[in-house]
């Protein structure tokens, strides 16, 4: 995908919490569990993140996120 794609989708690493004592999420989720959605600071932010990979030559065409997972 472009950079600019990427940069629309949300990131598996980011983390977010509503208040001090709350534990930490990805993404917020409300009461409905289809009504997902994604915090401001969450979205992929394509080259300037060390997992980005290029599928081309840098700065050429499309890349990815290389998360592997744990």
């Amino acid at each position: 995908m472009t950079e600019e794609e990427a940069k629309t989708k949300w990131c598996p690493m980011a983390r977010v919490i509503e208040s001090a004592n709350d534990p930490s999420f990805n993404r917020i989720q409300y009461k409905d569990k289809d009504d997902v959605e994604v915090a401001h600071g969450s979205y992929c932010i394509a080259t300037d993140c060390m997992m980005w990979e290029w599928l081309e030559l840098p700065g050429e065409g499309e890349g990815y996120c290389g998360f592997k997972g744990v």
